[in-house]
């Protein structure tokens, strides 16, 4: 008997210092595995390797001098290969930087075109730096970045909500000019009750586009304006 008890040990002991041995193998792996992402250049989306390190300004540089936005990446055709993890995307184009490009929509490369010592990221949707206001358009495969033309970089400013902002010429949804706006009494309504929603002396904006006087009444924006400023 005791050969046979001294044989099961022993055939123990090998067996889970292979194990042991496997599980070290595979997080020596793990760990070497580059983490998964992709790079957005272009309007292409590849899956990407190199190392992207933060900037004091909120931008990322990759160990080939690439200067990026980051964002998320949710699209399908990304997550089904990377499992059902949301994966980091890096954007290196920026639009409209060139306006004598009409096929591409304007891309350059962003290290071509943002001062990084001037640049900061203002809010959600836009960024600025010393030369011009940038859109930030997130969509589900990261998304895009622009340069938004109309905005004056030296009055530019963000509103209560994100989603809106304005300057000394226009006020703003989401990088986009809201028609009929009145620059002077432009508020935002009340972020407590919607983020999108936001008035001057004469309407009411739902995105950026002004709402009907039926709307108005229906959703009781008169009343919730009284309560937030008195008037």
């Amino acid at each position: 008997m005791k050969p046979l008890i001294f044989l099961s040990i022993l055939f123990c002991f090998a067996y889970c210092s292979g194990r042991n041995s496997d599980k070290q193998r595979e997080s020596t792996s793990e760990a070497a595995k580059p983490p998964m992402q992709a790079v957005h250049a272009f309007g292409v989306i590849a899956i990407d390797t190199s190392l992207f390190t933060p900037l004091p300004c909120g931008l990322y540089l990759n160990d080939k001098g690439t200067l990026a936005f980051k964002a998320m990446d949710r699209s399908y055709r990304l997550d089904r290969d990377a499992g059902t993890q949301l994966i980091d995307v890096y954007i290196t184009t920026v639009y409209y930087a060139d306006l004598a490009d009409s096929i591409n929509g304007g891309q350059k490369e962003m290290r071509y075109v943002v001062d990084t010592p001037s640049f900061r990221i203002v809010g959600a949707f836009n960024c600025i730096d010393k030369y011009h206001v940038y859109n930030f358009n997130p969509m589900s495969d990261g998304g895009t970045i622009s340069i938004n033309h109309d905005a004056d970089v030296n009055s530019f400013m963000i509103l209560e909500s994100d989603y809106f902002s304005k300057d000394n010429k226009h006020c703003y949804y989401r990088g986009s000019i809201i028609k009929g706006a009145d620059l002077s009494s432009f508020k935002v309504l009340d972020t407590g009750y919607s983020h999108n929603i936001a008035y001057d002396k004469n309407n009411y904006y739902y995105l950026g586009e002004k709402m009907t006087a039926a709307d108005v009444k229906e959703e009781n924006l008169d009343s919730i304006r009284r309560s937030v400023t008195g008037l």
